[in-house]
């Protein structure tokens, strides 16, 4: 969402692999991502009693890019606050990572999340209070292959509750609906729901339109979430025709870069 400022003409002398990774890496604010970057924002400031977010949208639309801008917004703003309370951490963020089975891997998951909630002051560390989670000579965390997924969850229960970040956001979010057959989407839904009640802290799950099948199962849970629709451009429309081709000619020419 960086806005667009021009290149130095000095790129132009850069050898070409260096020239087309400028190009590539390149990013515009454009109205749709500006635009569901403000609503996400307003929302996590003032959650109004819900639990959950659900950002949908299809595939390469900037879902993880807009959770990059909104997690260093964030820290931004929570800087002077960590100056008196350095054990929290303002935001985290965490994949859900698609199984190489056909069943999501809730240990995995557990793990990604406790080590995404690390950061590096070791006098300011806890203990979660489950064996077989440790840390090394380093503060760093540990997790034994033996620890089961429900230990693991509390101990991420425990650190959510200590380290107390605005917001958990969980990307690629539709992969919790990967299952074997016998298990049902709901007891899926119910793991989420827990962790969220149990530590009261707010989640923001962005993903595919598969996502939707996934929130619709509960109404309990619709009441208390709030969806953010991350829609693409459509031709048919005057203005995100218009919003298009502003973006095109924000970017860099591409002759420019051999």
């Amino acid at each position: 969402m960086t806005k667009s400022t021009g290149f130095s003409l000095e790129l132009l002398t850069r050898p070409a692999t260096e020239r087309l990774a400028y190009f590539e890496n390149y990013t515009v604010a454009h109205p749709r991502l500006k635009e569901v970057y403000e609503i996400l924002m307003r929302t996590i400031a003032e959650p109004a009693g819900a639990s959950f977010i659900f950002i949908y949208g299809p595939s390469g639309i900037g879902k993880t890019t807009l959770r990059l801008r909104v997690e260093q917004k964030l820290t931004e703003l929570a800087l002077p606050k960590l100056e008196s309370d350095r054990s929290r951490v303002p935001v985290v963020g965490v994949e859900a990572v698609a199984p190489e089975s056909r069943n999501f891997n809730w240990k995995d998951y557990y793990t990604r999340a406790l080590i995404a909630l690390e950061e590096p002051l070791i006098d300011h560390k806890f203990d979660y209070g489950v064996r077989g989670i440790s840390r090394d000579t380093f503060g760093k965390i540990n997790v034994e292959s033996k620890v089961v997924a429900p230990a693991l969850r509390r101990a991420l229960e425990n650190a959510l509750i200590h380290r107390h970040p605005d917001v958990f956001f969980v990307d690629e979010a539709q992969h919790f609906g990967k299952m074997a057959s016998g298990y049902k989407l709901q007891d899926q839904l119910d793991c989420l729901k827990s962790v969220a009640n149990m530590t009261g802290i707010l989640h923001c799950l962005l993903g595919t339109y598969e996502l939707l099948t996934f929130r619709n199962l509960s109404g309990q849970l619709s009441r208390r979430s709030v969806d953010i629709h991350f829609r693409r451009y459509c031709a048919d429309n005057p203005e995100d025709v218009q919003a298009f081709k502003s973006v095109l000619l924000t970017l860099p020419l591409r002759q420019s870069y051999g």
